[in-house]
């Protein structure tokens, strides 16, 4: 399966919220910023961020003074930055329309220094994929994606669910994998995404049903079997836990941080020796294991 950069190629579970790995590309909304917002757009047509921009911050109970905001947006060589003149209060109509109008024709790409910066200047961030829903209609109806990849709209479910993780909505962030499901039945990515997402909620039995269809619909997948591995260990199912994790391997997972980490732990404890058993079976050194 191809790995996707920008939305999480190594989502990870953790009681402690080591369940994702740092993503840079999220939507970020600051709850308790007083006057003049500045917000980054990433990853699609910038007056449909915005729109979504101002969705999420009225989820969040937040007013957004739309007239008094600083817009940025990298174009591929440069950050360019918008704003609405105070004539626009006399124009007669909404702030959201004229801003429709500034960006409909704008693309905002994704950069991730521009990322780094937003993040470090505590601005506002909407950045949930790539391409511009018509450039994903092309894609759908002109790429096939193969069993156990996922199309450019499943994707951007992921990243939006990625982000919602990142801000500790656990039920949004459901809802977002369970939407690029139904975008891509065998979307491998997906199913790993939703199975995690329902550890952290300690929905065991509902995380292990959703592991086994994610492998009946989207194959092998040594994300997919290594979250299949945590599953069953948090069910304290430890033999089938161990063959997810052996199945794991033998697709090629090697990530020290999981194998090693808490997620693991309890497994590795009660079967210390079937786990280091399949560790040594795929050439895998870990520390307890030595």
């Amino acid at each position: 399966m191809k790995k996707v950069s920008l939305l999480l190629t190594c989502l990870m579970l953790g009681v402690g919220l080591s369940f994702a790995q740092q993503n840079l590309c999220t939507i970020k909304i600051s709850t308790d910023k007083k006057g003049r917002r500045s917000v980054l757009l990433a990853g699609a047509n910038a007056a449909q961020l915005l729109e979504k921009y101002k969705e999420e911050a009225e989820k969040k109970g937040i007013k957004l003074d739309l007239r008094s905001l600083e817009v940025y947006v990298w174009d591929g060589k440069k950050l360019n930055s918008y704003s609405l003149g105070w004539g626009t209060i006399f124009s007669g109509e909404s702030p959201m329309a004229t801003w429709k109008k500034k960006l409909s024709n704008v693309e905002a790409k994704i950069n991730n220094d521009e990322l780094s910066k937003a993040h470090k200047l505590g601005w506002d961030i909407v950045c949930i994929g790539e391409g511009t829903p018509a450039e994903v209609k092309e894609t759908k109806e002109t790429k096939e994606v193969k069993k156990g990849e996922c199309s450019d709209t499943a994707k951007n479910h992921i990243n939006l669910g990625v982000g919602f993780i990142n801000n500790k909505q656990i039920d949004n962030a459901i809802k977002e994998f369970e939407a690029a499901i139904k975008e891509s039945p065998s979307c491998a990515l997906a199913y790993a995404n939703l199975v995690s997402a329902h550890v952290l909620k300690k929905n065991y039995n509902i995380a292990v049903d959703n592991y086994l269809k994610g492998v009946e619909k989207a194959g092998d997948d040594g994300f997919l079997h290594i979250t299949g591995a945590i599953a069953y260990t948090y069910k304290k199912d430890y033999d089938l836990a161990l063959q997810a994790l052996d199945k794991a391997l033998a697709k090629g997972f090697r990530d020290k941080s999981v194998l090693e980490g808490k997620d693991l732990r309890n497994l590795f404890l009660k079967r210390k020796a079937e786990f280091c058993k399949i560790m040594d079976k795929y050439s895998v050194v870990i520390k307890g294991c030595i």
